[in-house]
Order: structure tokens, then sequence, then C-alpha cells
């Protein structure tokens, strides 16, 4: 409640209802299949099958990338650098905050958030650990350096410019402000 002096109490609450509504769905058909953009409905539902399909793919295909990531991580010794971890535990707990804020959280909700999130990552709480995750992600990046380095693989103009094309077609962004705010 916003007025303090009920927040936390117990109340009770009437509603009348003054209406009921049923959302009528349109038809299935090639109008409708029109107006989402597909000549017919067969049309319409091919292409649904087909981005059903492309999404299950790429999920299978992360997934088996994460497992070989992991694995790779855990076979590798090496120690990582503090500083770069500090920073992007930093880098994390910024993003978080603006997370919260967006959602509408208040600044106390946001402190008590991040302590319990912290505390999960001290063991105070049972969790995965941010910071483990943080160190093991930089731990990646630094094998998949190297991996490159050996392989002599690397991203050429148009990788890039695809990739960026991509992005900001996905976020729905024009694709030079999102090369502005990739060059800052």
């Amino acid at each position: 409640f916003s007025d303090e002096l009920l927040r936390g109490r117990p109340a009770v609450l009437e509603y009348t209802a003054t209406g009921a509504f049923r959302r009528k769905l349109p038809e299935l058909d090639d109008e409708f299949a029109k107006t989402a953009g597909a000549e017919s409905l067969a049309e319409l539902r091919e292409r649904i099958e087909e981005n059903l399909t492309r999404r299950e793919d790429s999920r299978v295909h992360k997934q088996l990338e994460d497992k070989i990531l992991k694995s790779l991580a855990e076979r590798t010794e090496m120690d990582v650098p503090e500083g770069l971890v500090s920073e992007q535990i930093h880098r994390w707990r910024v993003e978080r905050e603006q997370e919260l804020v967006q959602e509408g959280k208040t600044r106390e909700e946001i402190e008590e958030t991040l302590a319990t999130e912290e505390a999960a990552e001290t063991g105070e709480i049972e969790g995965e650990g941010r910071d483990a995750q943080i160190r093991a992600n930089v731990k990646t990046y630094f094998i998949l350096e190297t991996i490159a380095d050996q392989e002599k693989i690397f991203a050429t103009e148009k990788d890039v410019a695809d990739r960026v094309a991509g992005m900001a077609e996905r976020y729905q962004i024009p694709h030079r402000r999102l090369l502005d705010e990739l060059e800052q």
C-alpha cells in the first residue's frame, strides 16, 4: 500500500462484477493469414513451423555450445585476472540495478534484492554463485581468444556488419544508432 499505516496489515476488499466478457478469436483462414503478412493459411503455417524449427535448432546448438565451453573451462588450468573479474562483477551490479529500477523497484527493494543475490554468492543462500559464473565467463573468454589466435580465426568486416544488422533487427533499433552505441 502507498499509505504506510496500512502497509503490512491484513485487509478485506469487496468487488462487484459489472460484466463478463469473452474474447472472440478470429477464424483461422486465408483472411486471417493475410493480416499476419502471409498469402494463405498454408503459407502462414509453413512460416510458423520454420520459425519453431529454427528456434529449437538454435536452442539445441546453444545447449551443446554451453556444454563444450563448460568442459573446456573445467579442463583448463589458468589464473583469471582478479581485476577483470572485479570489473565484471561491478558491471553486473550496475546492470542489475538498472534492471530493478526499470521494474519499478524502490531504492530499499533494490538494495534488499542485491543483498540477497550477493548473499547467494557467499554461500549464505544456496545458489550457483554470480561471482563463480563471472569468473567462468572470463576464463572462457581467454580460452576462446587463445583458440582463435592459434587457429587464426577472426571476424571480417562483413561478419561484424552482419552481426550488427541482426542485432539491430532483433532489438528493433536503427542500425546507425546501434553502431554508435557499440562504438562507445
